[in-house]
Parts: structure tokens; sequence; C-alpha cells
């Protein structure tokens, strides 16, 4: 991986972001490879157990419209070819609560269906994950939380819709195939059903324009 990791504010990722940020004067995201600083550096276990070097992270960026850098993120829950070289991230993921999320994957097909556009047990499995953001619960009489409408003390300033832009990988690499189907949800707590919005096929590859 060496040959790949790049300067979290000087590589080509980086200096691509801010460019387009600025001349489109939006938000762009994109994933890469980090090259660790000296004294991040250190050892672990790989998914067999070998003790190998990690020297870099899987990582995200954000820039913003006026070319800054917004944003940057590195991967907790690491997949088993990252865990070669990748150094997780420490603790949870903390601060405001955010009205967009994206999330840059590269989930396999699911092999379901394969003769549909759509990977729709993808698609179903990404709506799952997502439950939280679509489900709000309430208090039941045993003190405990169930499904329902709404928690108690709950305001309605709480009950706002979340998008969320689901960006996976598609084509195949290695014998791997991925399922592509990039997705645009909204979700809203009250609403105990997800809304998908727009979605791609699994096979297409391209630049989609949503407006919501």
């Amino acid at each position: 991986m060496a040959p790949f990791l790049e300067d979290p504010h000087t590589g080509p990722t980086a200096t691509f972001c801010a460019a387009t940020a600025a001349r489109l004067r939006c938000y762009v995201a994109a994933g890469y490879a980090e090259r660790l600083a000296p004294s991040e550096l250190e050892r672990g276990a790989d998914a067999d157990g070998t003790t190998v070097d990690l020297v870099g992270a899987n990582s995200a960026l954000v820039y913003a419209p006026n070319g800054a850098r917004e944003a940057a993120y590195r991967k907790t829950h690491l997949f088993s070819v990252d865990r070669a070289w990748a150094k997780p991230a420490r603790g949870p993921l903390r601060g405001a609560r955010a009205r967009v999320l994206v999330l840059l994957n590269a989930w396999i097909d699911s092999g379901v269906e394969e003769q549909r556009a759509e990977d729709w047990a993808t698609l179903n499995a990404w709506a799952t994950r997502l439950w939280p953001l679509w489900h709000r619960k309430k208090r039941t009489g045993g003190g405990g939380l169930g499904g329902g409408e709404r928690a108690d003390g709950e305001g309605e300033d709480e009950d706002e819709d979340t998008l969320v832009l689901v960006c996976n990988r598609t084509g195949v690499e290695d014998g791997i195939t991925f399922a592509g189907s990039s997705a645009l949800f909204r979700l809203r707590p009250s609403a105990r059903k997800p809304y998908l919005l727009e979605n791609m096929g699994r096979r297409e590859e391209g630049v989609c324009i949503w407006e919501v």
C-alpha cells in the first residue's frame, strides 16, 4: 500500500477536492488511503492474525464551496483487506447532529436476484442499518424503550428529515463484484419507514444530480 498512501492536506485527493469544490462552489467528499505521520505508526494484526505494520488509514475528506477543508474522517470498523495496512480510528464519532449524511461505501454485490437492475438486498440492508433515523421509540410501561412514534419529552424540532446519500462502488476487481446501487434516502423519526428517493443500478457508472 505504501505507493498509494497520500498526505491528508497536499495529496492528489485533497488537491482535487479543494480545486473542484472551489470551481463548482459545492461540497466535495472523497475517500482515500491516508499516510500516517511517523508518530502514529504502530504494529497490528491482519485478518489472519499475522503481525503487520499499520502505515495508513482508510479515510475521507470533505471540502467546502470556498475550497477550504471542512472535515476529515477515519474508518473505525475495518474490512479484512484494510487490516493489513490501516490503523482504525479510536473512539466514537461525536459532533452536532447532521441533517445530511454521506456514506462512501464499497459493499459487495449480494448475489440476490442478479437479473434485477438494482441490488435490492443491499438497499434494504442500508435502510435497516439506518433504522434509528426513521423509527422513533417511546417509553413503555416497564420503563424500557419500545417501538412507537415518539419518546417522552421529545420536541417537534427533533422530528426533522435526515438525507442519507450512499455512494457505493460498482464494477469488478480481482473477481469481486461490487453492489453499485448508490442511493439517496430521506429519513424522519416519526415516519416509521424509510423513503428511497433516488438510486442507481448495480452495474451503472456515472454522475447523478438529484434535487431535494
